[in-house]
This record gives C-alpha cells, sequence and structure tokens, in this order.
C-alpha cells in the first residue's frame, strides 16, 4: 500500500516545471540564442557556396549572388525568429505576472 502525503506530488509529476522555471529557462535560451543562429549562418554560407552554388551555375559571379542571398534571406528568418521568442517571453513573463497577482486582487 502506497501512502502520499498531501503536499507530496505523485513520482510522475516530479521532473515537471514549474511556470517560473519554464519562463527562467526559455529567457535563458533566448540569451544564447542569437549566438547559435549566428554560428549557423557563418557555417551556411560556405556549405551553401559549396554545395548549392554550382548547381545553379559554374559562373562564380552567380555562385557569390546566390551565396549571398542565402546569406541574407537566413539572416532575416533568424531576426524574425528572435523577435518572435522574445514577444513570446514577454507575454509569458505579463502572464506570469498576472496569475501571481490575481489571488491578491479577489
Amino acid at each position: 500500500m502506497i501512502i502520499i502525503a498531501e503536499n507530496e506530488a505523485p513520482p510522475e509529476h516530479e521532473n515537471e516545471m514549474t511556470p517560473e522555471q519554464r519562463l527562467a529557462a526559455t529567457q535563458n535560451f533566448l540569451k544564447i540564442l542569437p549566438f547559435i543562429l549566428g554560428f549557423g549562418w557563418i557555417v551556411l554560407i560556405p556549405i551553401v557556396y559549396i554545395f548549392v552554388a554550382p548547381i545553379m551555375s559554374d559562373d562564380e559571379l552567380i555562385k557569390i549572388v546566390v551565396t549571398i542571398s542565402f546569406a541574407i534571406f537566413s539572416m532575416v528568418v533568424d531576426i524574425v525568429f528572435v523577435k518572435i521568442m522574445t514577444k513570446n517571453v514577454k507575454i509569458m513573463a505579463q502572464q506570469l505576472e498576472e496569475k501571481s497577482v490575481e489571488p491578491f486582487t479577489k
């Protein structure tokens, strides 16, 4: 027979994160995200130049233009992604703040 105390969580819920912990983890991830995306962007440029651009053309100028186009597109996507993540973290923080203030306003 297993007896669970009132304040004790069942074992399957031990590893679940609280909303505060989730927010902190997301904020930490958001701090390193630009570095991860920047590294990926730097790695993408030679890969595109070596593997993708030759498929388009053998002309060196076209290879360079294709590589620059991919790089610019990738950078724009990365910036938009970081902006969306930042907005989501702000919304999470606001919701958490509203939840924590709610019991005191009733």
